[in-house]
């Protein structure tokens, strides 16, 4: 099995939680227990896309293939679309992050130097302006995996990924300002499920 391993980081309270559900359960929950720091939660992609299409009550042929674009509870779901950048089977969603540095600078070591490693920057993109952690935290997230690419060889992809979309004014003109900071961004909605958008920014390329 091919297995990526996402590793989040963030402020409390960015999203990290309702991405990790989103991701491993097709659904958006508004009310939930935190993450547990550390604990690998294992998403099999294929029953990922399969659960979605047994929830709007169509065959799913191919692991690989989303079902007919459908409007549900005012939700819009790409269909029909073939994911050719998936090289993956599976992928481990760790949550690093929260309130103490240390702790999530010990969780990231553990995990940092195991293969196919994607650092994933979340943040609530309606405070980017309001809030220095954010800039912050993503400038250390970049010089952290330019160090770790740079002195152990490694091939660290990291990109941010803000969320609460419907908060934000002009959503691409604030993903340009971080990507002018030397990293890829891209602003999601997580109530709207957008799964297939998720797993293109994460994987492809």
């Amino acid at each position: 099995m091919r297995i990526a391993n996402i590793l989040l980081v963030g402020e409390s309270k960015s999203g990290k939680d309702t991405l990790i559900n989103v991701l491993s359960k097709g659904k958006f929950i508004s009310k939930y227990r935190r993450t547990v720091k550390g604990k690998i939660k294992r998403v099999i992609i294929s029953e990922l896309l399969k659960s979605i299409s047994k929830k709007l009550g169509t065959v799913l042929p191919n692991p690989l293939l989303y079902p007919a674009k459908v409007v549900t509870d005012g939700i819009t779901f790409v269909v029909g679309c073939y994911l050719p950048f998936l090289k993956i089977d599976a992928m481990n969603v760790i949550n690093t992050s929260g309130h103490n540095l240390e702790d999530t600078e010990r969780i990231i070591e553990r995990f940092i130097k195991l293969p196919s490693v994607i650092m994933l920057y979340v943040f609530d993109a309606s405070k980017f302006y309001t809030d220095k952690n954010i800039k912050l935290g993503i400038q250390h997230t970049i010089n952290e995996c330019k160090y770790e690419n740079n002195k152990n060889f490694l091939q660290i992809k990291y990109l941010a990924l803000g969320t609460r979309a419907s908060e934000v004014k002009d959503k691409g003109k604030l993903e340009d300002e971080v990507k002018r900071m030397g990293i890829e961004c891209r602003i999601f909605e997580l109530k709207d499920i957008p799964i297939d958008k998720i797993l293109e920014f994460i994987f492809k390329g």
